[in-house]
């Protein structure tokens, strides 16, 4: 059964709420970044936040509020805790169903490391109110980023499952040592600098043709 999530626009802000994507420039750089499974998964995985107005922010390494200053658009960025951090309000009320909340979390393997969202889990099956992101500067300076940078990741989860969950420490499944003895084979016989190696390498993971999800309408 698949998860609704309900927004609900509490402000006349536009605030870009995008399914993932694939692609950084990063990576592009590098075509070999992408035969990475788990990083390719985890880049399509959830939905992104951008920033819906150009940032001009600047941090002097100290803890006070009055330690950060915002040159652009102060009415949407607030420097409200100290610690190089100021908010964004996010503009919806998000409702899940019983029992799933969401976690915001920093956007994964971005271009840029200067400012990052702060990790929240939000109970979005019991509160009703707009929630704000709070974003990190990294390092003391004056950092710009243009309006739709992508600021912060999405992701429902069921924090029973997690509460709940034990790991285990056991001997080496007769399946994994199965798949390693595969692989050594598949290396001595593949030319990896061919498209051959990433095909069969993907076969081995579940997710590798991850949908994207998807914003709807109701």
């Amino acid at each position: 059964m698949s998860l609704d999530i309900e927004l609900y626009k509490v402000s006349n802000e536009s605030f870009p709420i995008v399914s993932a994507k694939k692609q950084r420039n990063w990576m592009n750089d590098n075509v070999h970044a992408y035969r990475c499974v788990p990083l390719s998964i985890a880049n399509t995985f959830g939905w992104d936040i951008f920033l819906p107005k150009d940032l001009d922010v600047e941090w002097n390494g100290y803890n006070e509020n009055k330690d950060m200053k915002i040159y652009e658009n102060a009415d949407l960025y607030e420097a409200h805790f100290g610690s190089g951090t100021f908010t964004i309000q996010v503009a919806y009320t998000w409702k899940t169903s019983e029992d799933y909340q969401i976690m915001v979390m920093p956007y994964p393997n971005p271009d840029q490391y200067d400012i990052v969202s702060l990790t929240a889990i939000v109970e979005t099956d019991r509160l009703m109110y707009p929630w704000f992101l709070t974003c990190k500067v990294t390092r003391p300076g004056r950092y710009k980023l243009k309006a739709g940078t992508p600021i912060a990741r999405v992701i429902p989860i069921k924090v029973k499952d997690t509460v709940d969950c034990n790991i285990n420490l056991t001997s080496e499944p007769k399946e994994y040592r199965e798949y390693r003895e595969w692989q050594a084979d598949m290396r001595n016989k593949i030319d990896r600098t061919k498209e051959d190696w990433q095909k069969f390498y993907h076969k081995v993971a579940r997710w590798t043709s991850v949908i994207t999800p998807k914003i709807g309408r109701k």
